[in-house]
């Protein structure tokens, strides 16, 4: 009996990616221009249907678009470019033959995306531009497995981008602190270790744009990915939704509390119809994480309260203001515990900040000029729950964590950005900023006992006082972007920035390059782009020599000191901008509904900052020694991805990729030895995997839209498992880094949603079940790492099966 919700489960996931059912079909077609009367490329149609059923595609060159195969019924049409006001055509009536329209778009006066130089894509496989992103909107959101109800949970849907086994997101194989973050345009990365600096309530969030190679110039601060955030803005027409009130109850031998609550709350509407609109959204999340440890069932609680704000203002029929202020405080009460570290042994970590803008855009004729002001204030906190010396075995670790931190750090940010636009088929992008970034720190710790399998002392280490930390840097920026439709079967864009920060010794140029060339309308397109992409130093490379210095004492085989080796933090002489050399070229093909793509891509990191442990002093009686910061090492990523996809009747679409990857870089970064978990000493600088490195992937996602305004969406990931380390009885690295690997890993879910109609006066509702983890293999959270004991290799600690209980409540508008 326990098989037959599974079989369903998995019968549901197999529907999805049938075509749907036959219906009566209609076409719709168009051209659109621009005022003038010059046709428009690459403006986006899209047709909402019923039960939210979309289908979408873009101007050719000729500004001609075509909708083929629609099933008959009543449809709204937008058409959105990038500069342009949005046109369309509401209650479009697709019963009674085929439609045809001639659509004229207005310069823009409220802009909807400050993504001038890369347009919007429609789908997961991007558009076809120079080194377009791939894209996840709101309709594919509202029915995504979101097991974390976070914007980073969406990002794994796309074919390059995976969660690594410490929770973060790597992009293209690049370190997750790496990746950049734009929300509307807003530099959005953290000062203190790099990466995404604040989180968004997903009812904030309109679409995401994903680069997974190369970013337009506008976007800077990154060599991996960079993530790009359009948030929704209120209408004249009142919005509303209520999801997920109710929570879901915890039993362990009975009734034991609420193990899971995420209520999510959206408000949009007008302030001044006509002239002021808001949008509001709040997130909070309580969450009793499940693990199993060694010592038996344990629980973590994470807690989280996200809020967006959004004011959008009309001055003029040529000037926006826009006002946008975000919190996004977050706890984790016995956070990282595994299998070898049970809840007593972890800490409270707080993470989280606020941000707030303001953006000034004006339109004047073929001239877009916007200035904005930003400010983000980001927060690490880690907190023991005790003060006895963390003992670390290996099979099970005991006492109170060891370190504790206190980290805040705030970034003030003014700049402009000017669009310009000399012809239809020309569009320059150029603009400058000037950032200062500021970090107060105070980092502690407790004393580390290391023992073997025996329990026989093998090392202690004691941190010793250091005072608080101060440490700043200013950046200025500029960069220029030009896309050019030099013919209709060519698009070439090109740009440059530079940043320069008086951190670092080196400000270089980052000069890049795309082009895409076409044919059978546009049907089938070869492109690539190649360029050079800095980041600048996080503020915890400037703060590393007053780390607490480290005492360490190793013991012999019979538990007797033998070494005593004062360890100090020194910064080499000076830090260089980390760097990378990112090169891809692509394939793309559409044949009516179907999309395939095959992509190369190819990422080599330079200058990345690494801690390696230097020899004694000059006086070795002195056992005085120091580990260094550089900015020495490399990484190389490489990858071959092949993605089908289809897009067709009723709104339906799935994707198939598979993904052949290889990432290996230097070891001992920064954010691994030194960051909101520290390591308690450094050892060897090696070469080798990084954590995130799956040479195999398989992603197959879907979202079909069955009759009754049911909607079904199963998610199966298939992969190589993840490397990892291996040590001796004496906690000391043996061979090479993530030398070894777990087995192949596979997880399918499932997400069965439906929109009803409630009595009364009440709003639609959507309601139904997402089911996580439903059929899985291999997904062991940890191994044991110890080479001399008899369950090395053995893993513990597998994913749990999960579910979540959807109920939306949908006020002024309808979806799927």
């Amino acid at each position: 009996m326990a098989t037959r919700p599974v079989f369903f489960a998995v019968l549901a996931a197999l529907l999805c990616f049938v075509a749907p059912m036959s219906a009566r079909a209609q076409s719709v077609s168009g051209r659109i221009v621009d005022p003038s009367g010059l046709a428009l490329p690459g403006v986006t149609v899209t047709l909402q249907g019923p039960g939210g059923a979309s289908r979408s595609t873009t101007t050719d060159s000729n500004g001609n678009f075509s909708l083929a195969d629609v099933p008959s019924g009543r449809y709204d049409l937008d058409a959105v470019l990038d500069d342009f006001e949005p046109a369309v055509r509401r209650d479009l009536d697709l019963t009674h033959g085929p439609v045809t329209l001639a659509l004229q778009l207005a310069l823009a006066t409220i802009r909807q995306d400050v993504t001038v130089s890369a347009p919007s894509s429609v789908d997961v496989i991007g558009s076809r531009q120079p080194d377009a992103p791939v894209s996840v909107t709101r309709d594919v959101m509202d029915v995504a497995m979101l097991p974390n109800s976070q914007i980073d949970d969406v990002l794994p849907l796309m074919p390059n981008v995976v969660r690594g086994p410490d929770g973060l997101i790597a992009i293209a194989g690049a370190r997750s602190t790496s990746t950049g973050l734009y929300v509307d345009g807003r530099d959005s990365r953290d000062p203190i270790q790099g990466g995404a600096g604040m989180m968004l309530p997903l009812e904030a969030v309109d679409t995401m744009h994903v680069y997974t190679g190369g970013a337009p110039a506008e976007f800077g601060g990154a060599t991996g990915g960079v993530t790009s955030i359009v948030t929704r803005a209120g209408t004249d027409r009142f919005r509303m939704s209520v999801d997920s009130f109710f929570p879901r109850l915890l039993y362990d031998d009975g009734l034991s509390g609420v193990a899971f609550w995420d209520p999510n709350l959206g408000v949009g509407g007008p302030i001044v119809r006509g002239r002021v609109t808001l949008q509001q959204s709040i997130s909070y999340r309580y969450d009793r994480n499940t693990f199993t440890t060694l010592a038996g069932p344990d629980h973590n609680v994470f807690q989280a309260l996200l809020s967006w704000t959004q004011v959008d203002a009309r001055i003029s029929d040529t000037q926006h203001v826009r006002v946008s202020v975000g919190a996004d405080p977050r706890a984790t009460d016995r956070a990282n515990i595994t299998a070898f570290t049970p809840a007593d042994a972890t800490a409270r970590v707080e993470q989280g900040g606020w941000s707030a803008g303001v953006s000034d855009a004006i339109a004047i004729q073929h001239l877009f000029l916007e200035l904005r002001a930003d400010a983000l204030d980001t927060h690490v906190g880690v907190e023991p729950h005790g003060t006895d010396a963390y003992v670390m075995q290996h099979d099970l670790v005991h006492g109170s964590y060891f370190d504790t931190q206190d980290r805040r750090a705030t970034r003030l940010e003014g700049g402009a950005r000017l669009t310009w636009s000399p012809s239809r088929d020309h569009i320059v992008t150029g603009g400058a900023s000037v950032a200062t970034t500021n970090l107060n720190q105070s980092v502690q710790g407790q004393t580390i006992q290391q023992r073997g399998s025996d329990a026989t002392l093998v090392r202690t280490i004691e941190f010793l006082p250091s005072p608080a930390a101060s440490v700043g840097s200013t950046m200025v920026s500029a960069f220029v972007q030009d896309r050019w439709n030099a013919r209709s079967w060519l698009v070439l864009d090109a740009g440059v920035r530079v940043d320069a920060s008086t951190g670092s010794s080196n400000a270089p140029l980052a000069p890049r390059v795309g082009w895409t060339v076409g044919r059978d309308a546009g049907r089938t397109t070869i492109g690539g782009s190649a360029g050079l992409f800095t980041e600048p130093l996080p503020l915890s490379a400037l703060a590393f020599g007053s780390l607490p210095a480290r005492r360490i004492v190793t013991y012999d085989a019979f538990g007797l000191a033998a070494t005593t080796d004062t360890v100090f933090n020194e910064t080499a002489s000076h830090l260089d901008d980390m760097n990378a050399l990112r090169w891809d070229v692509e394939l793309n093909r559409r044949a009516g509904a179907w999309l395939f793509r095959l992509r190369y891509e190819q990422h080599r990191g330079r200058h990345e900052l690494v801690v390696a442990p230097g020899a004694a002093a000059d006086d070795p009686s002195a056992t005085l020694s120091t580990t260094t910061l550089s900015s020495t090492g490399t990484s190389h990523a490489r990858s071959l991805e092949t993605t089908a996809g289809y897009r067709g009747l009723g709104g339906a679409e799935w994707y198939v990729s598979y993904v052949r990857a290889a990432t290996s870089g230097a070891q001992n970064s920064l954010d691994a030895t030194e960051g909101v978990m520290r390591g308690p000493f450094v050892q060897a600088v090696g070469y080798g995997p990084l954590l995130a490195d799956v040479p195999h992937r398989v992603l197959a996602w879907g979202v079909l839209h069955l009759p009754g305004r049911v909607t079904v969406a199963p998610f199966l990931e298939m992969r190589s498992g993840f490397p990892y380390t291996a040590f001796d009885d004496r906690w000391v690295m043996v061979g090479a880094p993530n030398a070894y690997r777990l087995p192949p890993a596979a997880t399918l879910d499932l997400s069965a949603t439906r929109v009803v109609g409630l009595p009364r006066h009440l709003p639609d509702a959507r309601v139904g079940l997402k089911l996580y983890n439903i059929a899985s293999a291999h997904t062991e959270r940890e191994v044991q790492t110890d080479v001399a004991r008899s369950d090395f290799g053995t893993r513990y600690d597998p994913l749990p099966r999960d579910f979540s209980i959807v109920f939306e409540l949908l006020w002024g508008h309808q979806r799927n």
